[in-house]
C-alpha cells in the first residue's frame, strides 16, 4: 500500500490519497469522499462443436476481455459503475483496420442513503432472471443457459429502486425501463415495467450460485420476478414476462432450479422454460463438478419460433486461489433442437478466467 504526502493539516488529511491492491487496484480519499477500482477480466475459451445432419462443425478460440471502474465520488453513499468490452468480430482486416470494436456494457449511478432505499440510474442488468443477475465471473459452469438466450433479459436503460427490507429479510426490486435493449431510446411510449423480490429465507444467498465459499450454514434464497412491456416494438404486442427461482448453498454443494415464461396478450402464446443446476466441491474451495438440465418449449410468443430447444450439461472447474480469481472450466454439452436450423449438437469447451 502507498501513501501521498503526509498532510500538515486535518482539512488536508482528508483529502490524503491511498494507493494499493487488495484483490483489485484502488485509489481512495482518507475522508471517504472519493474511491476508484480498476478490475480486468480475461477469459480465453475454446470450442469444440459437432453438429448432426451434415452441417460444418465448429472448431474456434474466442476471447473476452472485460475491463470495470467502481467506486464512490462526492459522497461516500453515491457510487457509480462502468464496464465494457473490446469484442472481436468475424472476418478479419477491413482495410487494414482490426474489426474489435468498444462494447459499452454497464454505466450508472447508485443513491444508496439507507439499507432500504437504494436509487440506480443509467444502463444496467435488469434485475428479473436469476441468471442474468450473475456477474460473468460467478458463474457456476462456463456460460448461461438455453433459458437465458431464449427468455431472459439483457441490459436496459432505465431506473431502479432497491433495498433491504423487513430485517434482511427481503430483497425488493422495482423497475422502469426502456425495454429496447442496450443503448437504445424508447421507440413507443410504453415503458418495461416490473420488479423482483427475493426472500432470504436462510442467511444471505442471493445471487451466486456455486458455493466456493464452503458455507458453514445453509443458504437458501427464493426469488419471483414480473414485467409488463407493453407495446414491444420488436412486434407491437403486449408481452408478460414471469420467472421464479430457488437457490440454496451448504457445505460445497449448491442448488438452483428456475421456471421463465412469457405470455403473448395479442397472439394468446405462451413460452416457456426451466432449468435445474447443482453443482459440489469436491476438494473445497477448490474442485467442483456441476451439472446442468434445461429446456424451453416454444409457442411463438416470442417471433415464430415453435421449436423445442433442450440442453444437458456436465462440468468441472477449478480455482485454482480458493475465489473466482483465476478459475479454468471445462464442460460438454448435448444440445437439441439448437439454432435455427433445428440440428442436435455436441458441444465441448473450456475456459480460463482472469480476474484482478
Amino acid at each position: 500500500m502507498w501513501h501521498s504526502a503526509q498532510a500538515k493539516s486535518p482539512q488536508e488529511a482528508g483529502k490524503a490519497l491511498e494507493f494499493g491492491y487488495d484483490e483489485h487496484f484502488y485509489i481512495k480519499r482518507a475522508d471517504g469522499l472519493f474511491s476508484f477500482q480498476l478490475k480486468w477480466l480475461l477469459q480465453p475459451r475454446y470450442e469444440y462443436r459437432h453438429t448432426e445432419g451434415g452441417a460444418a462443425n465448429v472448431n474456434t478460440f474466442t476471447l473476452n476481455s472485460e475491463t470495470y471502474y467502481e467506486g464512490n465520488v462526492l459522497y461516500p453513499k453515491l457510487d457509480y459503475y462502468i464496464s465494457y468490452t473490446m469484442a472481436a468480430t468475424s472476418g478479419g482486416l477491413v482495410a487494414g483496420i482490426d474489426r474489435a470494436t468498444f462494447d459499452l456494457r454497464d454505466a450508472w449511478i447508485n443513491w444508496k442513503p439507507e439499507k432500504y432505499f437504494n436509487l440506480k440510474i443509467g444502463q444496467f442488468f435488469l434485475f428479473f432472471d436469476h441468471e442474468d443477475m450473475q456477474r460473468t465471473w460467478f458463474l457456476q459452469l462456463v456460460d448461461r443457459s438455453i433459458i437465458s438466450t431464449n427468455l431472459g433479459f439483457e441490459r436496459e436503460l432505465g431506473i431502479n429502486l432497491q433495498g433491504w427490507i423487513f430485517n434482511d429479510l427481503i430483497f425488493y426490486n422495482a423497475h422502469v425501463m426502456n425495454g429496447e435493449g442496450r443503448h437504445q431510446s424508447n421507440a413507443n411510449t410504453s415503458f418495461l415495467v416490473g420488479g423482483r423480490l427475493d426472500f432470504s429465507l436462510l442467511g444471505k444467498h442471493y445471487a451466486i450460485v456455486p458455493d466456493f465459499m464452503h458455507s458453514q450454514k445453509p443458504q437458501l434464497n427464493i426469488g419471483v420476478a414480473g414485467l409488463n412491456s407493453r407495446n414491444n416494438s420488436v412486434n407491437g404486442n403486449t408481452l408478460y414476462h414471469l420467472t421464479s427461482d430457488v437457490g440454496f448453498r451448504y457445505l460445497g454443494f449448491s442448488f438452483l432450479g428456475l421456471a421463465n415464461g412469457v405470455h403473448n396478450k395479442n397472439k394468446r402464446k405462451t413460452d416457456f422454460g426451466y432449468m435445474i443446476q447443482c453443482g459440489y466441491f469436491f476438494i473445497p474451495r477448490y474442485l467442483e463438478v456441476a451439472a446442468r438440465y434445461a429446456k424451453v418449449n416454444k409457442d411463438a410468443a416470442l417471433g415464430t419460433a415453435t421449436y423445442d430447444p433442450e440442453e444437458a450439461t456436465l462440468g468441472i472447474s477449478y480455482y485454482f486461489q480458493a475465489a473466482p480469481h483465476l478459475v479454468w472450466k471445462f464442460e460438454v454439452s448435448r444440445l437439441w433442437n439448437n439454432g435455427a436450423s433445428h440440428q442436435n449438437d455436441y458441444r465441448s469447451r473450456t475456459q480460463l478466467s482472469m480476474f484482478f
